[in-house]
């Protein structure tokens, strides 16, 4: 129950994050007449998840959905990430930024094939620091930080470093 509630705390704390709304000194919604870049690819971290991945930037700030599960006869794994970002530089083709990763893990194995005895693990990281991307088609992401592993066991805590590769797809806003 513990960690329900947790997983529901934490999507509840990033949705107030991410969709909060910035109001420009005049009034008007901040970059009503900037691009919005959507990004997809595949990242690798331990407190922003692995798999396959998604990012929306939306002006100054990003959300990163990350997620994969691994669904065999044995074994189910299912890893899933979501980040909050907050861009700090961008040029033409890089990219400065922090974030703020929370990731969880589920494994799910068989340990006693003849009995039919599984055992399951449950893993919570969270992390934040800052990251940068190079390049134009694909991009390349390096993240790296400060971590808090295994918060629903053995907690520990230890600098990250988190991977990726994106291709970006560009839209314009409508005011």
């Amino acid at each position: 129950m513990k960690k329900l509630f947790l997983f529901i705390f934490v999507g509840i704390f990033l949705n107030i994050l991410v969709f909060g709304q910035d109001n420009d000194e005049d009034g008007s919604k901040q970059g009503a007449d900037k691009i919005l870049k959507n990004e997809v690819g595949v990242h690798a971290g331990f407190t922003t998840g692995v798999g396959f991945s998604f990012r929306y930037w939306m002006s100054k700030y990003g959300v990163q959905i990350t997620a994969i599960p691994i669904i065999t006869e044995d074994e189910t794994i299912i890893s899933t990430g979501i980040s909050v970002l907050y861009n700090l530089a961008e040029r033409k083709n890089s990219r400065m930024f922090l974030y703020f990763g929370n990731h969880i893990y589920y494994n799910k194995y068989y340990y006693d094939y003849y009995n039919e005895s599984y055992d399951e693990d449950l893993i919570y990281n969270i992390g934040f620091g800052g990251g940068f991307e190079i390049g134009k088609y694909p991009k390349i992401n390096v993240q790296a930080g400060y971590a808090v592993y295994n918060l629903t066991n053995e907690i520990r805590a230890l600098p990250t470093v988190e991977l990726g590769l994106y291709f970006d797809i560009r839209k314009r806003k409508k005011k």
